[in-house]
């Protein structure tokens, strides 16, 4: 049975080799979310650092996530010269989840650096990797992402996983392509 997890999870941060999952980090686990806010959490990644969903970061997981809200929640690579990583609002690493009636509002997921090529940030508010995703009933909007050249997926941005996208809004998100699903190097 899943666990469940309903409340607000806000203001949250750090620095940390791999750092992942400002408001809630999960490894190898099974979740239902829903009615949860995830508002202002921040990741400030330092040189060589893998940074991965500031709101929420989930390895090896799967689970839903229903009536939820991710805003304001910040990956940043100050001063770093080798960091990358993506998901401001979310990163998923692998694992199978539905996403549904659910905002994604005004969350970055900023590069930085001087190595432009080799600190990309990916997907500003949803990043997933690597595995199978289902996005239904959203509204992701005024999201960004990083100046790096490389940086992509302003709204939504998945590498080597199958995606379904169904009656959501992609709405004034900016730099880089709102939705940039497919192949890539990560």
């Amino acid at each position: 049975k899943p666990r469940e997890i309903s409340k607000l999870i806000e203001s949250n941060g750090g620095v940390r080799n791999e750092d992942v999952g400002a408001g809630l980090l999960l490894r190898a686990s099974t979740m239902l979310i829903e009615d949860s806010s995830f508002v202002s959490n921040r990741m400030n990644g330092a040189w060589g650092d893998y940074s991965y969903g500031s709101g929420i970061c989930a390895e090896r997981s799967s689970g839903v996530i229903e009536d939820g809200r991710l805003e304001y929640n910040t990956m940043r690579g100050d001063d770093c010269n080798a960091c990358f990583g993506g998901g401001g609002g979310i990163a998923f690493l692998d694992g199978y989840w539905l996403v549904h009636r659910s905002v994604f509002l005004g969350n970055v997921g900023q590069d930085g650096g001087a190595y432009l090529v080799q600190s990309p940030a990916y997907g500003a508010a949803f990043f997933g990797l690597r595995g199978r995703y289902d996005l239904r009933s959203l509204v992701i909007a005024s999201n960004t992402v990083g100046t790096n050249a490389a940086a992509t997926g302003s709204g939504i941005k998945t590498m080597y996983s199958p995606l379904t996208i169904e009656n959501c809004v992609l709405a004034n998100n900016l730099r880089g392509a709102a939705l940039d699903a497919g192949t890539g190097s990560a």
